[in-house]
């Protein structure tokens, strides 16, 4: 029987070969920031009134803080921008509480977006922080599932979530409670189409269903997420 540190070991050498899969460490650590182009809509979007929010939207989000700029260009123009980690992490608690208020404004579909692009674009390199607590076990399919606990201090979905990984060390699915929601809003979110972007391995399709057992539900798809770019700036 494996003990916990063996497991802790074992869970944090799977999030290295993770890394490695979709570009490695030292690649990720040369961008000062990471730049992206993406689209998304769905049920939870069109329910918070911000149907059309993000139809067209290009975001920097430096590779150290969680600092960022965003930009919809779409048929609701807006911008969005945090200059402090502390500051999305004030606004994301701000919308967490308020999360069964009904529709959302511009600031908080901003906040909303930041947090979870954030976290999108961080994974895996995040997952080898030393504040983040990594566990496993096995799941469904042969996929191995990493959980991963994330500190008060950073800025995501809810502070546990999961990851599970195939035999290439690739990230099939993340899973989450989407607190911004709902505490009972359990999330799927499958990963697919992976594309070499600037030297990142990127899942650029990805779609957002609830979580029943452990595995995702056939619908409705509450989020839908295409990612068309992924830049590395460096020497910002």
């Amino acid at each position: 029987m494996v003990n916990h540190d063996e497991n802790v070991t074992a869970s944090r050498d799977l999030a290295e070969r993770v890394v490695v899969r979709h570009g490695g460490m030292e690649h990720w650590q040369d961008a000062a920031a990471i730049s992206v182009k993406f689209q998304a809509g769905g049920l939870a979007f069109k329910l918070k009134g911000q149907k059309n929010a993000l139809d067209a939207v290009e975001g920097t989000f430096d590779t150290g803080m969680q600092t960022l700029q965003l930009r919809a260009n779409g048929t609701t123009p807006w911008e969005y921008e945090i200059n402090t980690s502390e500051g999305l992490v004030s606004a994301v608690d701000e919308l967490h509480a308020s999360s069964l208020l009904g529709k959302w404004s511009t600031d908080q579909i901003g906040a909303f977006t930041a947090s979870a692009m954030w976290t999108y674009l961080h994974v895996p390199y995040v997952l080898l922080d030393p504040r983040v607590q990594l566990t496993s076990t096995a799941a469904h399919d042969g996929l191995t599932r990493l959980v991963a606990r994330f500190p008060r201090e950073m800025a995501t979905h809810s502070p546990v979530q999961s990851f599970l990984i195939d035999d290439d060390h690739l990230i099939r699915q993340h899973d989450y409670t989407a607190l911004a929601f709902n505490g009972l809003a359990k999330a799927a979110q499958t990963l697919d189409g992976y594309r070499e972007l600037d030297g990142f391995l990127v899942a650029t399709r990805r779609r957002v269903t609830p979580r029943i057992a452990g595995r995702p539900a056939p619908g409705p798809t509450l989020v839908w997420i295409h990612i068309d770019d992924v830049r590395a700036e460096r020497g910002r």
